[in-house]
């Protein structure tokens, strides 16, 4: 009896010492290659999530470039996305280890494919795609994204990169890995240890997902009626990223019943805010400038809105001429637009330069149409149209 009692003790103390230290002081004696490794503790916590393993050799090869399949099955199990049988992909059979997490979050819209209708599980992911299908299943983006008026943060990835957008919004959340500082590198292949830091500090985040009940612009503060998460207030610290369809942008910018999707650590500070809802005059100048690549500025678009083309100064008028001339138009339309004489300029003018802006823009050539007339009331109810239409398409909520 004593023995079997002893036995029973030893049991109960193993047990308790295995329950204090968690299942991280089992990975490390596991994992002989992490020791004092910088990512360490992101790599410990997946492990015990049982998102990411180690190899049988009891190491975890932290330097080891990861696969496109290999990530989507990381994502697919850090965010509780539930597998989905099937494949989208020519060459992901359906007897695939990851094809599964493959189609779930291709079915997402968290990944995509290359052109050709391929996925390529077996090739390493770029940096510039990791983070990218980061921002994406944080819910960042939106089809409708204007380019914010950033400084950039790697001298490698500027605003004409077509990564600028997720890369500038990860790196603001301080989701990307210390390690890189002034070279973003996009092209270069991301390590396991890169993606065990990155997928640790997103999953990090709560998401609240609403509508705008009411707005302090005093205290920097909202009430959300949630439909995802518990929280309705929130207090908006000065670094807060917030946008407001597509545009970076303050509070004083929200109004009540605005669609909003709200990131904050769990010790309560908010650190992003998305927000969807009626098009304002602030809105179509941001998207216009966004669209024409910095020609104008906002406050530039604004001008030309009410017709104070004084506003642009000497120097615009010239950029816009020759900028109407690569759109198609003739040297008289040109000059006639510049001159604000709409209405003067022939139908075929005004089709021409409607199918050049509208191609350019983005929009549609009706509203080009109404925005050049002057005849802001029909520009508005089309502007809010189109945006309803981008919105229901790319399901952003």
């Amino acid at each position: 009896m004593k023995l079997r009692s002893r036995l029973v003790l030893l049991v109960l103390t193993l047990s308790l010492v295995l329950t204090t230290f968690g299942t991280q002081a089992v990975a490390a004696t596991l994992l002989s290659d992490l020791d004092g490794h910088w990512a360490e503790n992101a790599v410990l916590s997946l492990v015990d999530q049982g998102v990411i393993n180690g190899y049988p050799d009891g190491t975890f090869r932290p330097e080891k470039e990861v696969t496109r399949a290999e990530y989507a099955k990381i994502l697919a199990l850090a965010f509780d996305i539930s597998p989905k049988p099937g494949t989208d992909f020519s060459d992901v059979k359906t007897d695939h280890w990851a094809a599964n997490y493959i189609n779930a979050l291709a079915e997402d819209g968290i990944i995509t494919g290359y052109p050709d209708g391929t996925f390529r599980p077996n090739n390493h992911i770029t940096r510039a795609e990791a983070v990218t299908m980061v921002a994406r299943v944080l819910d960042l983006l939106n089809n409708d994204e204007t380019i914010p008026q950033w400084s950039q943060s790697f001298m490698d990835v500027g605003p004409d990169h077509w990564a600028f957008i997720p890369v500038e919004l990860t790196s603001r959340l301080q989701v990307l890995p210390p390690q890189w500082s002034d070279r973003f590198q996009p092209k270069r292949n991301i390590t396991r240890a890169e993606v065990a830091y990155m997928v640790f500090k997103a999953t990090d985040f709560e998401v609240t997902k609403g509508t705008v009940s009411s707005i302090d612009t005093e205290t920097n503060t909202i009430i959300v009626r949630p439909v995802v998460g518990n929280r309705q207030l929130f207090m908006l610290p000065s670094k807060t990223i917030i946008l407001r369809n597509g545009s970076v942008t303050d509070l004083s910018k929200f109004m009540e019943g605005d669609q909003v999707h709200i990131l904050s650590h769990k010790d309560g500070d908010t650190v992003y805010v998305k927000a969807m809802g009626i098009l304002n005059q602030d809105d179509i100048s941001n998207k216009v400038s966004s669209l024409v690549k910095g020609l104008l500025g906002p406050e530039q678009v604004k001008a030309i809105m009410k017709g104070d083309w004084e506003a642009l100064g000497s120097s615009m008028k010239p950029r816009l001429y020759n900028e109407l001339i690569e759109l198609g138009a003739t040297p008289e339309e040109a000059e006639s637009l510049l001159a604000q004489d709409w209405q003067n300029m022939t139908q075929l003018g005004k089709e021409r330069i409607s199918a050049a802006l509208s191609n350019a823009l983005n929009v549609s050539p009706e509203m080009i149409a109404a925005v050049m007339s002057g005849n802001w009331r029909e520009a508005s109810d089309l502007a809010q149209l189109e945006i309803t239409e981008k919105i229901i398409d790319a399901l952003m909520f």
